[in-house]
């Protein structure tokens, strides 16, 4: 099985929570978006936890934004907004992502369920 991890699942790792180590030793190839990376190392200091955390990061094959997980992402907002359900613009991409390269999504964040509930995409909770 494939899997994208999401933000949530590496930040919590990174305060502690060790199930994600568990979850990973079960996935053939780990993914992270390079919207995700971004998403956590934006929010780290200077130091050793950016060091770690940008060296935990390296672990995972990147997968850079692209053309046809945009077409994606536009089509899961487009479905969420008509039944009213929006989630947050880097979680639509990272989804659009995961559904283009048909991994399933590593995560702590629950916005995901709306996009499993209209689409093919599974979601992994750590927690």
């Amino acid at each position: 099985m494939k899997a994208l991890i999401d933000a949530s699942a590496i930040i919590d790792f990174m305060h502690g929570d060790e199930n994600l180590r568990k979850i990973i030793s079960e996935v053939d190839e780990i993914f992270v978006s390079s919207l995700t990376a971004y998403e956590v190392l934006v929010g780290e200091k200077e130091g050793k936890r950016a060091t770690e955390t940008d060296a935990f990061l390296d672990e995972f094959i990147s997968v850079s934004f692209e053309k046809q997980h945009m077409k994606k992402a536009c089509e899961i907002s487009r479905i969420l907004s008509k039944k009213g359900k929006m989630i947050n613009l880097i979680d639509l991409m990272v989804a659009g992502q995961a559904l283009s390269i048909g991994a399933a999504i590593i995560t702590n964040d629950r916005d995901y369920e709306h996009v499993s509930d209209i689409s093919e995409l599974k979601t992994i909770f750590v927690r």
